[in-house]
């Protein structure tokens, strides 16, 4: 089951890092996660660890619902006194030499002649590599036994970034929900005004054309069909609805951000009809401030589990 904590939404975005111990041999771990439409873990691991990658995974993706998660598992290498850096390495002669061979031979039939230096010769793959500290062999089973608890609280720190980050998404989001309410109120007030312009525009549009025209009827039908056309009632009230529910779900915690997504681009969609239908310069303008919230509502959404 999924750790949920009510009303609270967690980022995408996270990293924590930390050494811990397994045996007698000391690791550096680290965990990083970025936004993502759906779940998606990557590991690196020593040779030794790498049959831990799928139960890493597994525990990994019962604690979390989106996002991409790169995980790093690395041995530190615990230096005895007295040693020298030369216990460190090892150069493959032998790989070296067969480097060596094949570069002259490549020469000799292309005709060049720059020189192949030392330094260029050890960055070539295998001829000097680290050697790794000795220590006791450890079976997956016992490995993963004794790390995975110690993972579990590095998970949780994970979360716990996560949903501190969540929390400042959700100030922000509080913030703009405001400002949105704000204009979709003063274009409740200009659309009242509004349609008292259209109705008298439209009652002297009428008194002349029934001067010139027998058609009483259906002139008063159309003038009613341009005022219904052009009365914004409908899109603000769903508008307000959509604000809302936005508020409700924002709250409601957990898992949200698909969801918020959706009702984001109903926002947009009932906004951009509100503004086209209205013909109105005051409304546009309102209208214009709402969908500049609205994108930066949707930048910050993309980034909400």
């Amino acid at each position: 089951m999924k750790s949920v904590q009510p009303s609270s939404i967690s980022s995408m975005t996270g990293f924590t890092s930390q050494e811990g111990a397994l045996g007698d041999r000391r690791f550096v771990f680290e965990l990083k996660s970025l936004n993502f439409r759906h779940l998606e873990s990557k590991w690196r691991l020593p040779k030794d660890l790498a049959p831990l990658e799928q139960p890493l995974r597994e525990m990994l993706h019962k604690r979390f619902e989106r996002g991409i998660f790169e995980g790093r598992i690395e041995w530190i290498r615990e230096s005895s006194p007295g040693a020298s850096n030369e216990d460190a390495y090892h150069i493959n002669v032998h790989q070296a030499a067969h480097y060596l061979e094949n570069i002259k031979n490549l020469q000799r039939t292309l005709g060049l002649n720059d020189a192949l230096n030392t330094h260029q010769l050890l960055n070539l793959p295998d001829v000097l590599t680290r050697i790794q500290p000795q220590a006791a062999a450890a079976t997956p089973d016992s490995s993963w036994g004794d790390l995975k608890t110690w993972v579990s609280g590095q998970f949780d720190a994970m979360d716990h970034a996560r949903r501190q980050e969540g929390q400042s998404i959700q100030t922000t989001l509080e913030h703009l929900l405001q400002k949105i309410t704000s204009h979709v109120l003063e274009i409740r007030e200009r659309r009242v005004r509004h349609l008292e312009t259209v109705r008298q525009g439209s009652r002297e549009r009428i008194q002349e054309l029934l001067k010139s025209s027998d058609h009483e009827d259906r002139v008063l039908q159309e003038v009613a069909m341009i005022i219904e056309r052009t009365d914004i009632a409908e899109e603000l009230s769903r508008l307000e609805h959509h604000l809302q529910f936005f508020d409700a779900t924002l709250h409601q915690g957990g898992a949200v951000g698909r969801k918020l997504e959706f009702i984001v681009q109903e926002m947009n969609r009932e906004t951009n009809t509100l503004s086209s239908k209205a013909q109105d310069f005051s409304i546009s303008q309102q209208a214009v401030e709402v969908k500049v919230s609205l994108e930066q509502i949707r930048e910050l959404v993309l980034n909400i589990e």
